[in-house]
């Protein structure tokens, strides 16, 4: 046997030789071994493939729940017994320390430091070998920013009721975590506001379609003084203001902009009272129009030629259930809408079938088709995109060609006319100009 010491791991692929599968004798071993770190097993290898000898194995992945997030070292006290076939009692058993590390799973963050008012995209990185999904928190972030719990994306507009005028700044204590794999971990950040005069600043808040937005106005103004709002008007589409709580939100609808307007700007005026006075001051929503069709290329096919392409999902990012339709396309395909419960790709509306015979004239070398795909949604109002690409379609003769013969006047005659079609595809064969005395 090997002489075992203590070993120190962090996170990884381990494979660790302890013993051989048979004694000097020829007899059978068997490994017992208690106090491992979760995901290291036994592991008896026979014929090995990678260049390792047959034994007995400690492997596996370092699970992460073996440590608490930012926790020092763990040291893990493993009893390796080994017995012989046959033999109740036990030949050897060694005991040995071994020390793992906690890997965090999450990349190091911050310090920030930002604006009330300033819109953020932050996205958190994250990796976990194992393959285990996971899932994202925050906590004690600056007001009206939001996580998604599934991609780690921290969004938002920075609330200007943040840092008063007085603080100047304010640093936030701020705490992202990742769940997964029965294990969490933690990384704790700063993350410094200053404040900013909404009343004196000219303000373009830029958002696209489709987003979920909240911007909170000033509880007070630069002097102190309570503000409380009256209405807004001038917003985008989707937008609504809660005149008691200061503050717009909601879903920005694709009806917003389009091809032909693909950034629209919304004035917004915002009406409000403040030290016995009645105020009115405007500020610029600005709308990127979001084309929800899919980035469709120009296509190149035959005729006859089986086609599955990919238009767009089924519902946007607001909830609402799209529906599609072309003006021109090949004959033969049809559009196809697609869940998640069938076995296919991803789900989403497909143009499909296989391209019709009839698309180019026999002789003629290609046909280009102008194809405009239209998505609608069942939002209120109407949103409405449009997208063109070229498709084409490349003449395909179904008859094997005949080359010239001669032949001299009272022969016999027989010649076969071959024809490439799909299988039990209904097909008929016309012939003319024949020498008199042939028929077909």
């Amino acid at each position: 046997m090997m002489k075992l010491c203590g070993w120190s791991c962090v996170l990884k692929k381990t494979s660790i030789y302890i013993g051989p599968l048979v004694d000097d004798e020829g007899l059978a071993l068997s490994y017992t071994v208690t106090g491992l770190p979760e995901g290291i097993d036994v592991v008896y290898v026979e014929v090995a493939a990678d260049g390792r000898e047959p034994g007995a194995y400690l492997q596996g992945y370092i699970a992460y729940s073996n440590v608490a997030s930012n926790a020092p070292p763990v040291d893990f006290r493993v009893r390796i017994t080994f017995t012989r076939e046959g033999d109740d009692n036990s030949l050897q058993t060694n005991t040995l320390t071994w020390t793992i590390s906690d890997t965090n799973r999450i990349e190091p963050l911050g310090p920030l430091y930002n604006r009330e008012g300033e819109r953020i995209e932050i996205q958190v990185l994250a990796s976990d070998v194992l393959g285990n999904t996971l899932t994202y928190q925050l906590s004690g972030q600056p007001g009206t920013l939001t996580m998604d719990t599934a991609t780690g994306l921290i969004s938002g507009y920075i609330s200007y009721r943040n840092v008063s005028a007085s603080e100047g700044t304010k640093t936030f204590r701020v705490t992202v975590s990742v769940t997964g794999g029965g294990a969490t971990d933690y990384r704790t950040f700063d993350w410094t506001i200053e404040d900013v005069d909404w009343f004196s600043q000219s303000l373009v808040a830029e958002n696209r379609e489709g987003e979920w937005v909240t911007l909170e106005l000033p509880a007070t103004d630069a002097e102190g003084n309570q503000v409380t709002y009256i209405s807004a008007e001038g917003m985008p589409i989707g937008i609504t203001f809660d005149a008691a709580a200061g503050r717009l939100s909601g879903g920005i609808s694709y009806a917003n902009a389009d091809g032909e307007t693909p950034l629209r700007d919304y004035p917004v005026a915002v009406t409000y009272e403040v030290a016995g006075s009645t105020e009115t001051r405007s500020f610029v929503c600005r709308i990127h129009n979001v084309n929800g069709i899919a980035a469709v290329t120009d296509q190149f096919n035959a005729e006859g030629e089986q086609v599955e392409l990919y238009l767009g999902p089924l519902y946007d990012l607001l909830g609402n259930r799209l529906s599609y339709d072309t003006v021109e396309r090949p004959d033969g395909l049809s559009i196809e809408y697609r869940s998640s419960s069938e076995s296919r790709d991803i789900e989403g509306a497909y143009l499909v079938g296989r391209i019709a015979y009839r698309n180019v004239s026999s002789g003629a070398l290609t046909r280009n088709i102008t194809v405009t795909a239209i998505l609608t949604d069942n939002g209120q109002p109407t949103g409405q995109d449009i997208r063109q690409f070229e498709w084409v379609v490349h003449d395909r003769n179904r008859i094997v060609p005949i080359a010239p013969r001669t032949d001299i006047e009272g022969s016999w005659i027989d010649q076969w006319v071959d024809v490439n079609v799909p299988m039990n595809e209904t097909y008929a064969v016309y012939v003319s100009n024949l020498p008199p005395g042939l028929f077909f």
